[in-house]
């Protein structure tokens, strides 16, 4: 029974003793769990890099001019809108309706993620989380970093809960380089 005890604390001991991974490039830096990989990715018109998590999941990370924001709206019309436009033989199947349209579109109620605002080293980053477990994206997108014109998007589709709070923790350590 000591041996057990004693072999489960020295697994527990070295488990701590493990360095995170720290992703350092020109631009940013940033933690992950010590058991996350960086992976090679090619990008055409930025920089692209790849971390791959213990469970093989691919976290991207998009620098550059043309770097993906979370910027997706969806129009909620009124009922009396959406019978206006039938009236007009309008197709209408893909139109989301409200008896408060204003009020569910300001809420994003017919999104499938939820999304917020955290100032990380200095910036402004804008969060994206799926609203139903892991079915989404989940990721984080900073606009002009350090006054440039350059932005950085990191994201990852469809990973479990534990993932996806260990790469919002990640978030938080993000630093980026000064020019």
């Amino acid at each position: 029974m000591k041996k057990l005890i004693s072999v489960i604390l020295l697994s527990l001991c070295f488990q701590c003793s493990q360095e995170p991974f720290e992703l350092r490039k020109k631009e940013f830096s940033i933690v992950f769990p010590n058991n996350w990989k960086e992976i090679k990715i090619k990008g055409i018109d930025s920089k692209v890099y790849g971390v791959q998590t213990n469970k093989k999941d691919t976290i991207i990370f998009d620098y550059g001019l043309y770097s993906k924001k979370f910027k997706k709206t969806i129009k909620v019309f009124s009922r009396q809108q959406i019978k206006k436009y039938d009236s007009l033989e309008m197709d209408t199947e893909y139109l989301k309706w409200s008896d408060t349209p204003e009020i569910d579109e300001n809420q994003a109620i017919f999104h499938s993620s939820y999304y917020y605002y955290d100032t990380i080293n200095g910036e402004i980053g804008k969060v994206k989380v799926p609203k139903i477990g892991h079915k989404g994206v989940t990721g984080i997108s900073f606009r002009n970093v350090n006054g440039s014109k350059n932005h950085l998007t990191i994201y990852a589709k469809n990973i479990d809960l534990k993932t996806q709070q260990q790469l919002l923790n990640s978030f938080k350590t993000i630093k980026f380089s000064s020019h």
